[in-house]
């Protein structure tokens, strides 16, 4: 949970590993009252939402271990889908992509 200047957030999810397969799950429930658009390019403003609404993100993953023979260095290759539900916004709208994580355990 995080309360922000004129913002409240909150998220929880889910994350199973089997073997190097990862399939996760994502809630999160956004009260957004303003935003500042100083910094952000014009192109990105639609993904802006003011108000209430919902996320759910679907994530997967495939992890392949000791990368370039280096012990404990591990790149996770995924994808991602979400679905947006919005109070005040016309704009309810599927978003997905690729994602890849880099993780070196000690």
């Amino acid at each position: 949970y995080m309360d922000a200047k004129k913002e409240q957030n909150f998220s929880a999810g889910l994350n199973g590993l089997w073997r190097d397969i990862q399939l996760g799950y994502i809630y999160a429930r956004n009260d957004v009252k303003e935003f500042t658009l100083q910094h952000l390019p014009t192109a990105s403003l639609s993904d802006f939402i003011l108000g209430k609404y919902d996320i759910h993100t679907v994530h997967s993953s495939y992890r392949f271990r000791n990368v370039m023979n280096m012990q404990n260095f591990d790149i996770y290759l995924g994808a991602y889908w979400s679905q947006v539900h919005a109070d005040n916004h016309n704009g309810n709208k599927d978003r997905y992509g690729t994602r890849v994580r880099f993780k070196y355990h000690f």
